[in-house]
């Protein structure tokens, strides 16, 4: 992901920072991110000493950010880095662009547990959008779990 993002990223912003979270993985995360983070300045680590849970990951990755924009992914490849140069024009005249999974990689229950919320979000708050995932200026964030992407507090 590291070398995906290092490879688009210079061709969408002159200026920009690679954020890695390892949220307190057993295996050689640590040593790698630390690895690429002496490999270029552009990028850095944010180390959980152990797993807090991917709200926890969020918030600290989000946390870490210095730049005006921030994008935000899981590691493991679902999407297509190379289309942030489709988001990026979009970003003139808003306050953020969310993208969305066409095609979804998961099980079915996690596609229909998305597709639950998805719809509970809109019914209550009448967001019409494919996925909930907001960041806000001045919004602190409060929940660790997976539900993060869907609940703010500000």
């Amino acid at each position: 992901m590291v070398d995906t993002f290092g490879s688009v990223l210079p061709h969408v912003a002159d200026d920009y920072e690679i954020i890695i979270v390892n949220d307190g993985s057993k295996d050689r995360t640590r040593e790698i991110a630390d690895r690429l983070v002496k490999e270029d300045q552009k990028v850095r680590a944010v180390h959980h000493e152990e797993n807090q849970g991917y709200g926890a990951a969020v918030r600290s990755g989000i946390n870490a950010c210095t730049k005006e924009y921030l994008f935000f992914t899981d590691g493991d490849g679902q999407f297509d880095v190379s289309q942030l140069s489709d988001l990026v024009p979009l970003l003139s005249g808003y306050d953020g662009v969310i993208g969305f999974r066409l095609n979804r990689q998961d099980p079915w229950v996690r596609k229909l547990n998305a597709w639950a919320w998805n719809r509970l979000v809109r019914l209550m708050f009448g967001l019409k959008v494919r996925d909930i995932d907001k960041v806000f200026e001045n919004v602190e964030l409060e929940f660790s779990g997976a539900m993060i992407s869907w609940f703010f507090q500000g």
